[in-house]
């Protein structure tokens, strides 16, 4: 998967007057950030850092809501005519970006940012959007942490902005998220232990709001998954030769590992069983760990099971089953 076109080159304009040097560096610092198990404040030090933003994380991002989204519509086809986005913590509008790529009806985008400059790095990129919904979308000055208003939209998001906030603010804003939802609301974070923790807490609340679970979940009730271990989703993403160059990366492509929560105001058509790991094919048999509404189970599909063992192929990380 890569980030469009129109998009890669509004990045590149975007950049001009910043050396290679600045923005590696200013880069680097941004994703030890993102690594760290709890990153903390993540204000923007300086405009360079926002310009570093949109080569080093932008694509990740990308790539992550595109691939919960895909997950998403699995589960609720009828989100596909979704009109109306409220993206909390928007940054340069990536979450914006990779839903106008796939919802057809998408026609306005509020969106809610307290750095400036992101928001400014955000309504340049905009202009370059074919979708008219992406050029015209409404940026508003919010702190998350702090009152701020927004009208109920179909579709709700907040991707890689939870993870910054205390426990009791996080469950705070998803709540507050929640109310502002119409359909669907759509949760992004790292694929990490720290994040899953975090995650599980606010699917207990939001369940306990009167969500319905879309995905990835195949059932509502407690996580099976033992002590130490967490789930997450894996999201391949193609390299511009910029990002290869600022991030002396010999490889075309980045693997983002990512967790995220779907909620619905209807029920869904969740998965029957979630791919957990990494499926390990063999010579005619597929090997998977599945998580199921029955709980964990380590299957074997054969070729003998025609079928079965042509979708067990296809099997991805985080994929259904």
């Amino acid at each position: 998967m890569q980030i469009p076109m129109p998009l890669q080159e509004a990045v590149l304009r975007a950049l001009e007057g910043y050396s290679p040097a600045v923005l590696a560096a200013a880069g680097q610092a941004l994703s030890r950030r993102y690594r760290q198990e709890d990153p903390g404040d993540m204000r923007l030090a300086g405009a360079e850092e926002a310009a570093a933003y949109a080569v080093f994380r932008m694509p990740a991002t990308y790539g992550a809501v595109r691939g919960a989204l895909a997950y998403a519509l699995e589960a609720l086809p009828e989100l596909s005519t979704a009109a109306t986005l409220l993206d909390a913590g928007a940054g340069p509008g990536t979450v914006m970006w990779a839903l106008a790529e796939v919802l057809p009806a998408l026609e306005r985008c509020i969106l809610l940012e307290r750095e400036p400059r992101m928001a400014s790095l955000g309504q340049k990129l905009a202009q370059a959007a074919p979708r008219a919904a992406v050029q015209t979308a409404h940026w508003q000055a919010a702190d998350l942490s702090a009152p701020w208003e927004a009208p109920v939209c179909d579709i709700v998001t907040a991707a890689y902005v939870l993870g910054e906030l205390e426990d009791e603010a996080m469950l705070t804003l998803a709540l507050r998220l929640w109310e502002h939802t119409g359909h669907a609301l759509l949760l992004v974070e790292p694929g990490t232990p720290r994040a899953h923790g975090r995650m599980l807490r606010l699917r207990q609340a939001l369940l306990e709001a009167g969500a319905y679970l879309a995905a990835p979940c195949p059932h509502s009730g407690a996580c099976p998954l033992p002590e130490g271990d967490w789930c997450h989703a894996v999201q391949r993403i193609d390299r511009t030769g910029l990002h290869r160059l600022l991030k002396d990366g010999a490889l075309g492509y980045e693997d983002e590992k990512f967790t995220y929560l779907v909620f619905s105001r209807t029920p869904p058509c969740p998965a029957a069983a979630r791919v957990l790991r990494r499926p390990v094919q063999r010579k005619g048999v597929v090997q998977a760990r599945l998580c199921t509404a029955q709980g964990i189970r380590e299957v074997t599909v054969s070729r003998r099971d025609r079928e079965r063992y042509r979708e067990a192929r296809d099997w991805t990380q985080g994929s259904r089953a």
